[in-house]
């Protein structure tokens, strides 16, 4: 046998000290101390910088680019509508209804001159836009939690400052499609 390998002889006693060892990795305690070291690796803003120098570096490789989107292709991202994905019902049937009139889908606002204290980006995308009117629907679906509440009002202050009159819809997702539509038109009628 080459130098430096050997065989494993059979022991109870070193078998039964791996399983222990393996049941105390999963224990709740051992699972919620590797999650806190997870949390504190994860904030540090030099560790969060080489992850992400690391990932660009190996997504320029080919085996590992070909790995990963095969790995996606088995497990697509669950998400729809959003920049360039595919339109959810939702979506088509106001648009159905808005194009009519002059919307535009995914409008870009340009935020400078606004007079609010927040600092938004340079443009916001109104899920529809009429630029004439300067009116903005944005539909809130079930995707909309807690946090994404408060960016939602943070940009409707800046659009309204801008002028705008942004028009909020809040449907679930599996939506009444007629009632939908009598939202919209109902919201409309002041405007047309």
């Amino acid at each position: 046998m080459p130098s430096g390998v050997y065989v494993r002889k059979p022991s109870k006693a070193r078998d039964e000290a791996i399983a222990r060892n393996f049941a105390k990795g999963h224990s709740p305690e051992a699972r919620a101390k590797a999650l806190e070291s997870i949390k504190e690796n994860a904030a540090d803003p030099v560790w969060q910088q080489w992850v992400s120098d690391k990932t660009k570096e190996a997504m320029h490789r080919p085996d590992v680019r070909k790995k990963h989107l095969a790995a996606l292709k088995n497990n697509p991202v669950n998400f729809k509508g959003g920049n360039g994905q595919e339109l959810t019902e939702v979506v088509k049937r106001a648009l159905a209804l808005l194009e009519p009139f002059g919307f535009v889908r995914e409008y870009p606002v340009k935020t400078k001159g606004h007079s609010t204290k927040h600092k938004p980006p340079d443009s916001y995308k109104a899920d529809f836009g009429h630029a004439e009117k300067k009116i903005a629907i944005e539909l809130d679906g079930t995707s909309h939690t807690f946090s994404s509440r408060e960016d939602d009002k943070k940009k409707t202050e800046v659009l309204e400052a801008l002028g705008w009159k942004v028009i909020r819809i809040k449907h679930k997702k599996e939506v009444n499609q007629s009632l939908l539509s009598a939202e919209i038109m109902q919201q409309l009628e002041a405007f047309f």
